[in-house]
């Protein structure tokens, strides 16, 4: 499950235009037919048209903001939103959609300005608290963001990445209870995510469950056995199990998976020393130390030298 925002759905609105500007109302009916025909560019050079007949014609930016976001050409998107809340303050969506934009392009203080200000003005939209929320996970105001995100789950129980995400954020807080109740509550519906399987096998093995982590990282495995990062995790709640020869062979599998995964050659040469085979466990700590894990340099130090 990625955490990502939510795409936006294009939505062209055609408005009243002063009187004196007919033609240009006109050319922005026959864009926003093109946008609805996918024709954008088409579109672009009607709306174009509108504004040198009309140059203040709010709406024609709105549109052409709206259009260009489609394309992925965020900068347009800034300056036509812009200017269409300099000319007419009551689009607030203006707000809403170049925010996006500006996150998109990596702006965060100003898309979490104008996304504030989207929410401010639409405080039960889903798809806006939601862009809020991953905004402030991604700024590291993570109990804001859990609190948007709570505010948004409330509304809408159902709405699968909010609740991971706050899982996530939840997990970074150290908070292992909450997060495993929002990974419990994923599940009773995703019953074939490996991902979130994942997820909350990591919150039982950094909360000292090394059992329950096993069972889920063994379903992650089960439902896509190319990760090596859930064979790692396995591997380590195996070590701490004291299980290990199923730790050193987990860890064999991710180092098939991927040879430079360098704390796969650590743990398993402490693996490899409990088990009483000092010499493969200094050859793992060498390979390490070859990697730059600075941890194996005192084992290799003390134990193989």
């Amino acid at each position: 499950m990625k955490k990502v925002l939510l795409s936006l759905t294009l939505i062209l609105l055609a408005v009243e235009v002063a009187a004196q500007s007919p033609e240009a109302k006109q050319y922005l009916h026959r864009g926003v037919l093109l946008a609805e025909e996918q024709k954008y560019r088409e579109a672009l050079a009607m709306l174009d048209s509108a504004l040198l007949l009309y140059p203040e014609y709010a709406e024609a930016y709105y549109n052409n903001g709206l259009i260009y976001k489609t394309l992925n050409e965020h900068r347009q998107v800034l300056r036509n939103m812009s200017i269409a809340v300099f000319f007419d303050n009551t689009l607030q969506e203006s707000y809403y959609i170049r925010g996006l934009s500006y996150y998109t392009l990596n702006v965060m203080d100003s898309a979490l300005i104008d996304l504030q200000r989207a929410v401010g003005s639409d405080p039960l939209n889903p798809e806006k608290l939601y862009s809020l929320a991953k905004i402030l996970g991604d700024l590291n105001h993570t109990e804001n963001a859990i609190e948007r995100y709570s505010d948004l789950l409330t509304q809408h129980p159902d709405f699968k990445d909010a609740r991971y995400n706050r899982a996530l954020l939840y997990l970074e807080l150290d908070d292992f209870s909450n997060a495993i109740n929002d990974f419990d509550t994923l599940l009773s519906v995703e019953t074939a995510d490996a991902q979130i399987y994942f997820s909350r096998g990591s919150a039982y093995a950094r909360s000292g469950f090394f059992y329950n982590g096993i069972l889920d990282f063994s379903k992650s495995i089960e439902l896509n056995d190319a990760d090596y990062q859930s064979w790692f995790n396995r591997g380590l709640c195996f070590y701490h199990t004291k299980q290990y020869a199923k730790s050193i062979a987990d860890l064999s599998q991710v180092l098939s998976l991927n040879p430079d995964y360098a704390m796969a050659y650590h743990y398993r040469g402490l693996a490899h020393y409990h088990s009483g085979n000092k010499q493969q466990a200094c050859y793992d700590w060498q390979k390490a130390v070859e990697l730059n894990v600075m941890e194996s340099v005192e084992f290799l130090r003390k134990n193989c030298e």
